[in-house]
């Protein structure tokens, strides 16, 4: 895949790549698909995102839902690199930052693939829905 292309060939070549490896949406689809994804993650604004003191953060009471393997891409890297690069967020603890800035931060696994897949999958969205739904229910 080469990468030093305009935008409009690169999605031309993703979307290639997905039809090869028997996706069945349509290049229009697909298109659709990739120029949504990308006004999402240029929405997040990433290089603005900045972590801030948190006032009375020992007040606050967090719950965070994280792929008990520990992978952050898992079977799914092949499809979400585009270069050779060996980085990984595989076992890497992406939420060390928040568990520094919330004393009340608890933490709770869940059985998932991969980060992506954690509320797609069954096995791992259904304890996260019973664990909301008695949560905000106000019952103890």
């Amino acid at each position: 895949m080469n990468i030093d292309v305009s935008d409009e060939e690169f999605f031309k070549q993703i979307i290639e790549l997905a039809k090869a490896h028997g996706l069945s949406k349509t290049e229009s689809q697909l298109d659709v698909l990739l120029n949504q994804n990308v006004k999402v993650q240029l929405a997040y604004e990433l290089e603005k995102y900045k972590i801030t003191p948190i006032i009375n953060q020992q007040n606050i009471d967090c719950f965070y839902f994280r792929n008990g393997g520990g992978l952050f891409e898992g079977n799914l890297k092949p499809y979400l690199t585009v270069t050779r690069d060996e980085f990984s967020f595989d076992h890497v603890n992406y939420w060390t930052e928040w568990k520094n800035q919330l004393s009340n931060l608890k933490i709770m696994d869940v059985d998932a693939p991969n980060h992506m897949m954690l509320l797609n999958e069954p096995k791992s969205v259904t304890p996260i829905i019973d664990f909301c739904s008695k949560l905000y229910s106000n019952k103890k």
